[in-house]
C-alpha cells in the first residue's frame, strides 16, 4: 500500500545566506486507494507513481489498476479524495508528472511490447476533474515522464520490457521526445 504524504519545513538553517531546511515534519498521511471512484481497494500499485499541483494543491496517484485519482491538500492537515475526479483506463498506469497546468499520464499497451501512450490533460481545480486534451502514441511501457522547463517538451523513458510466450519478444528500451505542447495541452507532435 502507497501513501501520499505531506511534510512541513520545521526548521531552517542559514547557509551562504540562503535558508535551508534542517528537519520535515510529518503533517498527514493519505492512503491513495485505486478505484473507480465508487468502489476503491487498498493493497499493491495503487499508487505507482504521484504528482503534485502546487498551484491547486491537488496530487494525483497513478495505479498499476489502471486508475488516476485524484486528492485535495488544499488543508494540508486533512488531505481528502476527491472521488468525482477518479478516471478509469482500463489498463496499467506508469507514470503521471504535472507542468504548467498540464497532467500528462504514460499508460502502456494491452500488449506491453506494443507502443505505449502519453496522454495529456488539463488539470482538476477542486470543482472540475482532469480534462483529455491530447494523446500520443510513444515507445513500448512508457515508465518516466519528464518535462522541459517552460512546459512545451516531454521527454518518456521508454521501458521496453521483453515478453516469452513460444518465443521471445523484447522491444528495444527508447526515448520519444513531444514538443510543440501549448498551454492549454493541446498540439505537439513525437
Amino acid at each position: 500500500m502507497r501513501s501520499v504524504v505531506a511534510l512541513s519545513l520545521a526548521d531552517a538553517a542559514v547557509v551562504h545566506g540562503h535558508a535551508h531546511p534542517t528537519e520535515l515534519r510529518l503533517v498527514w498521511r493519505f492512503y491513495a486507494p485505486y478505484g473507480d471512484g465508487e468502489s476503491f481497494a487498498f493493497g499493491m500499485g495503487a499508487g505507482e507513481k504521484a504528482a503534485y499541483d502546487p498551484v491547486q494543491k491537488i496530487a494525483y496517484t497513478a495505479s498499476e489498476q489502471g486508475f488516476l485519482n485524484a486528492v485535495s491538500y488544499a488543508n494540508p492537515s486533512a488531505p481528502h479524495l476527491l472521488k468525482d475526479h477518479a478516471l478509469g483506463f482500463g489498463r496499467s498506469l506508469t507514470d503521471a508528472s504535472i507542468c504548467g497546468g498540464i497532467l500528462a499520464v504514460a499508460m502502456p499497451a494491452a500488449v506491453k511490447t506494443d507502443p505505449g501512450s502519453v496522454m495529456l490533460f488539463k488539470a482538476a481545480t477542486l470543482a472540475v476533474p482532469p480534462i483529455l486534451k491530447n494523446t500520443f502514441t510513444v515507445g513500448p511501457l512508457p515508465d518516466h515522464i519528464a518535462w522541459n522547463s517552460d512546459c512545451t517538451m516531454i521527454a518518456t523513458a521508454n521501458e521496453g520490457e521483453g515478453v516469452y510466450d513460444s518465443s521471445l519478444v523484447d522491444p528495444e528500451g527508447s526515448v520519444s521526445i513531444i514538443s510543440g505542447i501549448t498551454p492549454s495541452g493541446a498540439g505537439g507532435t513525437v
